[in-house]
């Protein structure tokens, strides 16, 4: 019966999930972020929010306000745990202290860089596509930490830039296998529930090549690579983009074996 819910319906349902002092949800594409609260209290209402997000997510994968919302409702956890891994290392305890921010002036800064460069590819793949990091929408607060919430957020804003890196094109099978990556990579739960559920999406023969290619590919190379919230990009975009790839162990996808329609 849920599945035939009406998206009124659902939407009124997650606005009433949501209390007014942590996070303001609207549905015209915008996330909005209202004073700290105390510590989300309801674990029940907290998994009920997962899966009416996960239903309208699934109504319309093109709705990033709820596939951010159900990322940060299902990673507290995770979070917490990538934290701790971004404090072991200096580069990563540089990020939270900084709360380094991929923005509008990042892809002005990329687009002066020299041909051949990480930053030059990155300023390419933005304005191809008419992306824009604002774009995004800002994290929601679930009572998290700030340092926790800032890994969501950075996991994120940095998500364009693997794309760049490990040359997944922003296709259906392409965001599938940057999923699998970043779930190999960070083992977060959502990216892999995302990689899975985005095969039934595609047809018979793009699932076989999904499953017998692309993600077998992609779990090897997001075990092989730094992690990716402890990278900074950023000082990396005049570097020559197959020596950032070098440096931190990133290998590309043989994108001769993807098709698919383009999607962000």
């Amino acid at each position: 019966m849920i599945m035939m819910t009406n998206r009124s319906f659902l939407q009124t349902m997650l606005t009433t999930m949501l209390t007014p002092k942590t996070t303001i949800l609207k549905f015209r594409g915008t996330i909005h972020t209202a004073e700290k609260s105390r510590k989300y209290e309801y674990f029940p209402r907290h998994m009920l929010l997962s899966v009416l997000a996960g239903i309208e997510t699934l109504r319309d994968p093109k709705r990033a306000d709820m596939i951010a919302l159900l990322t940060e409702v299902m990673s507290n956890t995770a979070a917490q745990r990538l934290r701790q891994r971004m404090l072991g290392c200096t580069t990563g305890r540089l990020l939270l202290h900084q709360r380094r921010r991929v923005s509008n002036a990042t892809l002005e800064s990329a687009r002066r860089c020299e041909p051949g460069t990480f930053g030059e590819a990155y300023a390419k793949f933005m304005d191809s596509r008419d992306f824009h990091p604002a774009d995004r929408p800002p994290t929601s607060v679930f009572g998290w930490s700030d340092s926790s919430a800032y890994v969501v957020l950075r996991l994120r804003e940095v998500h364009d830039f693997l794309h760049v890196l490990f040359e997944c094109p922003t296709t259906i099978e392409g965001e599938i296998v940057l999923k699998a990556v970043e779930f190999a990579n960070c083992r977060l739960a959502l990216s892999g529930l995302a990689a899975l559920l985005g095969k039934v999406q595609l047809a018979k023969r793009s699932q076989e090549r999904l499953k017998c290619q692309l993600l077998p590919w992609a779990l090897r190379a997001g075990t092989a690579c730094e992690p990716i919230e402890c990278i900074d990009f950023e000082s990396n975009l005049h570097l020559p983009l197959a020596e950032v790839r070098k440096k931190y162990n990133i290998h590309c996808l043989n994108v001769s074996i993807l098709t698919g329609h383009s999607k962000r």
